[in-house]
C-alpha cells in the first residue's frame, strides 16, 4: 500500500529502535547521520514525500541520502502490514541497522533477500513506518 505524503516515525523491526537525526549535532554544514535512539527516548517524526511513485525521506527538513548515491529512495512492497524495506531502486542498496545500540548510524548496504515468494528480508532491513499524527 503506498504511503501518502506526511510525517512518520521510522522504527527498525529487528531492534524496535526508532531512527532520526542525532539529538546533539555539530553546527557545521557537514552531512548529519541518521542514527538509532535509546529505548525510551522521545522519537521525532520525519517526513516522507511521494512524487511519481518515488519517495524522499526527510529528517529535520533535510533529505536522507547515501553518500555518493541518489537522494530518492523507493519503498518496496509491504513485507507485513506497515513493514517495508527502504531501498534505492538504482543501486539496490537499502537501509540497514546493524546493532541494537543507541546512536548506531543507519547504514546503506546491499539488501539480502531470501529466495521465496514474497521474498524474505532479515528484520534489521525492515522498517515500521507509522503516521505521526
Amino acid at each position: 500500500m503506498p504511503l501518502p505524503t506526511g510525517k512518520y516515525f521510522i522504527r527498525n523491526k529487528a531492534f524496535n529502535s526508532f531512527v532520526q537525526r542525532a539529538a546533539r549535532e555539530d553546527h557545521s554544514l557537514l552531512p548529519k547521520p541518521i542514527v538509532s535512539i535509546a529505548h525510551g527516548e522521545r522519537a521525532y517524526p520525519g517526513a516522507i514525500e511521494e512524487q511519481y511513485g518515488l519517495y524522499t525521506i526527510k529528517a529535520g527538513g533535510a533529505p536522507a541520502f547515501s553518500k555518493n548515491r541518489l537522494v530518492f529512495v523507493s519503498l518496496l512492497e509491504e513485507v507485513d502490514e506497515g513493514v517495508k524495506c527502504i531501498d534505492n531502486p538504482v543501486t539496490k542498496e537499502g537501509w540497514v541497522l546493524s546493532e541494537d545500540e543507541a546512536a548506531t548510524q543507519v547504514a546503506c548496504r546491499f539488501l539480502i533477500a531470501g529466495p521465496s515468494e514474497p521474498p524474505f528480508y532479515p528484520p534489521n532491513q525492515l522498517w515500521i513506518i507509522t503516521p505521526a499524527d
